[in-house]
């Protein structure tokens, strides 16, 4: 079983190693977890996890589709959350920048100027959209 760390009540983000990547089982069991930051993890550098520290916070809710109902996992230089889906969660501003950055590509159906049959146009859409808290 690898390491885990711990869930932030006031955040509701956790804290996750580098080093070890978590299961399905793992990452539920981070979230059950009491309210810490574990400094000592291999693989979370010090100046990394003092700096998200320093930064403003940002409050988001991540919400289920359809599709995706699991935990968002999150890294900044070697230092990784796992973001709840459908709760308000306090983050560092680079990850929000993470998730801003994260982009995937989809595509739509649009119809042919001539009218005749549909072609598929690619579209970049957010991979992980979410609502700001104010």
């Amino acid at each position: 079983m690898a390491e885990t760390q711990t869930v932030n009540e006031n955040t509701g983000a956790a804290p996750l190693p580098a080093k070890n990547p978590f299961s399905e089982e793992e990452a539920k069991e981070v979230v059950k977890k009491k309210p810490g930051l574990r400094s000592d993890d291999p693989g979370i550098t010090t100046k990394t996890r003092d700096e998200l520290h320093k930064q403003r916070m940002v409050r988001i809710i991540i919400d289920s589709t359809r599709e995706e109902k699991e935990d968002v996992p999150v890294s900044v230089n070697g230092h990784s959350y796992l973001i709840k889906r459908d709760k308000e969660v306090e983050l560092p501003l680079s990850v929000l920048e993470v998730l801003d950055n994260a982009e995937m590509t989809d595509y739509k159906q649009v119809r042919r100027e001539n009218g005749e049959g549909y072609d598929m146009v690619p579209t970049k859409v957010k991979r992980f959209p979410y609502r700001r808290v104010f």
